[in-house]
């Protein structure tokens, strides 16, 4: 390990890390905190704001007067508000030969970045993908189950559902993400499409199961909303849907997984009774069952008025295949 520790205090490689926030001044600077706290020092990190209405400007200001490796930007109108277009808009900032984007509200172990390099320079890898821990009080110091592995369809593996990946987890190099950006339409799921375009390169990873980062889980976190979502969620949720059912016509597979993504959607919206948002995305959902209108007529009252029904709906729909 020794040797490789040496590579990376030889080489210096800057790592940019972006994080977009929007009023999370409560939290952001407990990140900045653990930010500030590590072990490698050749990084600069980039706070866009979304638009906060809290203290966040004050709290980041306090912040930039301690260390110039912070920068603090307000996400421009040329960007779309939401979390990718400060993304975007960060990662346009950056210098990085490494980039992680990171939440507003997650804290990262203080070995985090030193680690992440060690297993990327180790392994010449664009990828590397560990695991979050589970407190604060838990983060690991070394690299534990190490392994490298060539991909040239990980895409498939994570559009299948074979593998969770979160934001935290992941370092790129950067040149594996330079020609991408994140879909500024989408308000839900952001990440997860983003991933899947960048996964289907074929990629160097690295995989760790080494507790790197702790996804706090607050009273706003995105993850604890979730099951509560707005209507500018639910068409994000649908339009992904429909992105990659088109993206992935022609592959039965993947096919049949993008439309599982708005089978799962509607069930929720029966059970929660949001029957409006069920009319107003009736072809789609239709589509997803694979059935036709009338009997996807039939289904919605059905359902609704019996909480009943989904496991034949969704038999149908895979007989259909």
């Amino acid at each position: 390990m020794k040797t490789e520790l040496d590579s990376i205090l030889h080489s210096s490689p800057l790592v940019s890390i972006l994080i977009p926030t929007y009023n999370r001044a409560h939290l952001l600077g407990e990140t900045l905190d653990s930010v500030l706290a590590q072990t490698y020092t050749q990084w600069e990190c980039i706070v866009v704001d979304d638009g906060s209405t809290d203290d966040t400007a004050m709290l980041v200001a306090s912040y930039l007067a301690r260390d110039p490796r912070i920068f603090y930007y307000q996400r421009p109108e040329s960007f779309k508000p939401g979390g990718n277009g400060a993304r975007n808009f960060g990662f346009q900032q950056s210098t990085g030969a490494y980039v992680h984007w990171f939440d507003s509200d997650d804290l990262m172990a203080p070995q985090k970045l030193e680690l992440a390099l060690t297993g990327l320079l180790s392994f010449s890898a664009d990828v590397l993908v560990c695991k979050p821990a589970s407190d604060s009080h838990s983060f690991a110091t070394t690299l534990t189950d190490v392994r490298e592995e060539i991909h040239t369809d990980f895409y498939r593996t994570y559009l299948l559902n074979r593998l969770s990946i979160l934001t935290g987890d992941v370092v790129f190099k950067r040149e594996v993400v330079a020609p991408f950006t994140f879909d500024e339409a989408l308000r839900k799921a952001q990440e997860f499409e983003f991933f899947t375009r960048v996964f289907a390169q074929p990629l160097r990873f690295v995989f760790t199961n080494s507790g790197l980062w702790y996804h706090r889980e607050t009273m706003d976190s995105i993850s604890r909303l979730s099951g509560n979502l707005n209507e500018h969620q639910l068409n994000s949720l649908v339009y992904l849907s429909s992105k990659l059912q088109k993206r992935y016509a022609s592959d039965s597979e993947l096919l049949h997984e993008a439309k599982r993504y708005g089978r799962k959607l509607y069930i929720s919206l029966i059970k929660a009774k949001q029957v409006r948002f069920v009319i107003k995305h009736y072809g789609f959902f239709a589509r997803c069952f694979s059935v036709t209108y009338p009997v996807f007529f039939f289904w919605i009252f059905y359902n609704l008025l019996t909480q009943k029904g989904f496991d034949a709906l969704r038999k149908r729909s895979s007989q259909s295949l």
